[in-house]
């Protein structure tokens, strides 16, 4: 089932592979650091420079995707050269994490989900829109490799919420946890849910749950803290980062194993811990002590781990980006995104709050529990951002498919239902699509037929007319253009980028926005020449002038430039009979005068 799914996706895709495409913008993104770290050979030097041209940008990403796609490239190089082997290794990265996502959940259940149900589960997982939008071929994405992670994540801990202290599941909790932490800190939210039912089980049950939770952390805290020196230099190991994992995250890990320690060797030697009451007061006063030295040592902790980017820029970039929209819009009424990727979710809420009653006493009840809670932490955060609704759908398929097997299971034994092998079929694909169907129409319904810049603004004839060594590609140019083309101009061509669509490329962002939303070409003029910008390049069919207005409400030097109105050190570039419906492409010739300023490359913080 698994295969022949990832072969339709593969043979639907949108993407051109045959062109070398990739899925989005964080793809090409990926792959252009990737290949940056071969040819730099550098491996502190996050700094990557015809991004954020002419200062460069730096990446708030880690290592170890990194280290995956080159081993990868590694293993395919026998079968042509390396960097062949490196994209088909990104075509065919994640949907291989998929199978191990799929197995890890296969894993979690078989030992008390019937056949069946377990087949049930396993389509119905496969059908996540969410999910398989994080694992479609062609997107080597560090989501991919998180969400398997948190698949195994919860099937260690559903083992170790049922059985006896085994060192090696404990071992395994830590290893596959740190492993998250260190490939982004969104992790820290997964791992966190795992660990506070533990810490829970122990206030309740006591047993050998703080000796569980101890060896976990502790392996956590021996991997994680070499990784420190493998991300960074001697000279910044304490520098502090909240987007990417770095001492503050160090420091955190740090306190909580020093708290279990603790616990561990006072529920040893002394007999305070022996009563609930006294378990409880314990672990309240050590999460409080952990919150305060955590607070004083570092508090924007706490406000999360964009604290360093101004909001009002972060508003600007990031109420654009898909994964950061609400799945609920309040104001509208439009619930046509809610349905589409959690259609699933009242059904199974309802029947999880039914086993949950029902398991309780039982070996599984600590497994549904632990499904509960999460689904208390994601439902919310998958409400306010799309990007955790792929987390949300893995916590929902469990209780939906035990409901539809269970329904089914009704349907079979039922004598008053006749031809019970077609009705139990057409009903088993009902529950699996439908949901999926309804909110599929419903978006669609109040979104209206839209297109995406990508098929009003297809880069990739551009960018052989770009990249041709006897025109624009004889030398490396500077371009100025719409955000979402950064990525993949920079894969395609020589050339350097002004914006990117990341946080960490803020100023980029706002200069180009401030040239296209300037009121007279002095402003215009002065922002070109302090960036070195060679090339601007627009495509009116897209969806970037809206894009450019939404910094001042209007882009007139955009509608200067796209209605060919363009001051005398602004010349037109001709551009091929297929290009020209799409593209408009302009050089910038100002004069050099000693009103240039110098270019000076820009720290490493996110600011």
């Amino acid at each position: 089932m698994f295969f022949v799914f990832e072969g339709m996706l593969f043979m639907y895709s949108p993407v051109d592979f045959g062109g070398r495409g990739l899925n989005d913008t964080d793809s090409y993104s990926r792959f252009n650091r990737v290949l940056y770290l071969l040819d730099s050979k550098d491996w502190y030097d996050v700094h990557y420079p015809r991004s954020n041209a002419p200062y460069g940008e730096v990446s708030h990403w880690t290592r170890p995707l990194d280290v995956m796609l080159l081993a990868g490239a590694w293993l395919l190089s026998p079968l042509g050269s390396f960097q062949s082997g490196l994209y088909w290794w990104s075509v065919v990265m994640s949907p291989l994490l998929f199978g191990v996502a799929l197995y890890g959940m296969f894993w979690m259940v078989h030992s008390f989900f019937d056949r069946e149900t377990v087949i049930l589960l396993s389509a119905l997982f496969l059908m996540q829109p969410a999910l398989v939008a994080y694992f479609l071929p062609g997107r080597p994405d560090h989501h991919s490799l998180l969400l398997a992670c948190f698949v195994w994540i919860l099937a260690i801990t559903s083992k170790l919420l049922s059985r006896r202290f085994d060192s090696v599941w404990c071992c395994s909790l830590g290893a596959v946890g740190a492993l998250a932490i260190w490939v982004s800190i969104e992790a820290f939210v997964g791992v966190g849910i795992c660990l506070f039912l533990m810490a829970i089980y122990w206030i309740v049950e006591k047993k050998d749950f703080s000796a569980k939770i101890t060896v976990a952390l502790g392996v956590m805290w021996l991997i994680l803290t070499p990784a420190l020196f493998i991300e960074r230099p001697w000279n910044q190991i304490m520098v502090e980062e909240y987007d990417r994992y770095s001492i503050v995250h160090w420091f955190v890990l740090s306190l909580m194993m020093a708290l279990w320690v603790g616990i561990s060797v006072v529920e040893r030697r002394f007999e305070m811990c022996r009563s609930l009451v006294n378990r409880f007061g314990v672990a309240l006063v050590g999460g409080m002590t952990v919150c305060v030295a955590l607070w004083v040592s570092y508090p924007k902790f706490f406000h999360g781990p964009l604290v360093d980017v101004d909001p009002m820029v972060m508003n600007l970039l990031w109420k654009r980006v898909s994964e950061t929209q609400p799945l609920l819009s309040w104001d509208s009424g439009k619930i046509g995104r809610f349905l589409f990727f959690l259609g699933i979710a009242l059904p199974g809420v309802l029947y999880l709050l039914w086993l949950l009653r029902q398991e309780w006493g039982k070996p599984t009840h600590g497994f549904w529990v632990l499904i509960g809670i999460g689904h208390l932490v994601f439902i919310p955060l998958a409400i306010k951002e799309v990007r955790w609704a792929a987390y949300t759908e893995i916590l929902l398929v469990i209780p939906y498919a035990c409901l539809v097997r269970e329904m089914l299971r009704k349907v079979e034994k039922s004598k008053l239902i006749y031809w019970k092998s077609a009705v139990t079929s057409l009903l088993g694909v009902l529950f699996v699509l439908g949901p999926l169907t309804l909110g599929a129409m419903a978006k669609n319904w109040e979104q209206g037929e839209t297109k995406s810049w990508k098929a009003n603004c297809p880069l990739a004839p551009l960018s052989q007319f770009l990249s041709d060594p006897s025109g624009l590609g004889a030398r490396p140019r500077i371009i100025l253009t719409f955000v979402d083309f950064g990525p993949e101009l920079l894969y395609r061509t020589p050339h350097s980028i002004v914006s990117t669509p990341s946080h960490r490329n803020v100023q980029g962002f706002l200069d180009t926005l401030r040239v296209m939303a300037a009121r007279d070409d002095t402003v215009a003029k002065q922002i070109l020449l302090d960036r070195k910008v060679d090339l601007i390049l627009l495509c009116p069919a897209g969806l970037e002038r809206n894009v450019f207005a939404s910094y001042s409400g209007q882009a007139p030097w955009y509608d200067k430039l796209r209605d060919g109105n363009v001051p005398s050190w602004i010349r037109k570039v001709p551009l091929s009979s297929d290009l020209q419906p799409d593209f408009k492409l302009f050089e910038v010739a100002i004069p050099d005068t000693s009103q240039a300023h110098a270019v000076a490359r820009p720290s490493a913080s996110p600011k």
